[in-house]
């Protein structure tokens, strides 16, 4: 039975990567959302960057790609797009490379990428996806599952740890796990507050520390945006160190 553990920052990544775990990279605002968002309206890949300057050299290799991030929320200078998932349109991103790198986000994929047995983002907006691609893949490679809460700047961040928990209520056989002692006290308790604030959903998270930063940056959209449910099907997986489609991947365990 595959075991379920969560990992409360970014800096988890490096850890859960480390087991072989199948790793989940959640960061709802905005990161998560914003890749599913572009594979879903037709991206044709994800170029993770961990830094500005990583990103901007890669930029150089891949000119006809759309440079995109964020600095503390803030779209850099020079840059196509920003971390907005609303720019990631179908109009503009339709069969396009995008080279993105934020604050936290994609630092946790390419910690992940170094030993995991697959890297996959989640959020609200493909949770029930993500759980049971997750799940399919922990079960044909037998290894457990891995959630990383990605938080701010190595800190515990809110809707994270709710949108690990959504995905963890939505894995197959849940129950089971956690009547077999098979989940980890972290997961188990993002599990029984994602039950508990469910229809409360956006009052809870609107009172956390960086959804009220985004809204006070004019954000207030992208926010709302992000706390829907289920709106994708789309599961990005790291495939060689590019983020697409789980549909497209090639790799062995995806087939």
């Amino acid at each position: 039975m595959v075991r379920v553990y969560l990992e409360l920052t970014g800096k988890g990544a490096s850890r859960a990567a480390k087991r072989g775990d199948v790793t989940v990279i959640v960061d709802v605002l905005r990161s998560s959302s914003t890749i599913i968002t572009a594979l879903s309206n037709g991206a044709r890949e994800i170029i993770p960057a961990r830094t500005l300057k990583e990103a901007v050299q890669l930029y150089e290799k891949h000119p006809e790609a759309l440079l995109a991030g964020e600095r503390n929320a803030v779209k850099p200078p020079t840059f196509d797009m920003g971390n907005s998932p609303l720019e990631y349109t179908w109009g503009r991103v339709l069969g396009r490379t995008i080279i993105l790198t934020t604050t936290d986000g994609t630092k946790a994929i390419k910690l992940a990428s170094k030993d995991a047995r697959a890297v996959l983002i989640g959020a609200f907006l493909n949770a029930s996806s993500v759980a049971h691609v997750s799940y399919d893949l922990a079960l044909k490679t037998e290894s457990d599952i891995s959630l990383v809460a990605v938080g701010k700047k190595g800190n515990f961040a809110l809707e994270d740890f709710l949108g690990a928990g959504f995905i963890i209520r939505r894995l197959p056989n849940v129950q089971k796990i956690i009547d077999g002692a098979l989940m980890d006290d972290a997961a188990l308790w993002a599990y029984y507050s994602a039950g508990a604030v469910e229809e409360n959903l956006r009052k809870v998270i609107y009172q956390g520390e960086h959804a009220k930063k985004l809204r006070v940056l004019g954000f207030y959209k992208d926010v709302e945006f992000c706390l829907r449910v289920d709106v994708f099907s789309s599961v990005p997986i790291l495939e060689k160190s590019i983020l697409v489609e789980y549909k497209a991947c090639k790799e062995h365990y995806c087939i």
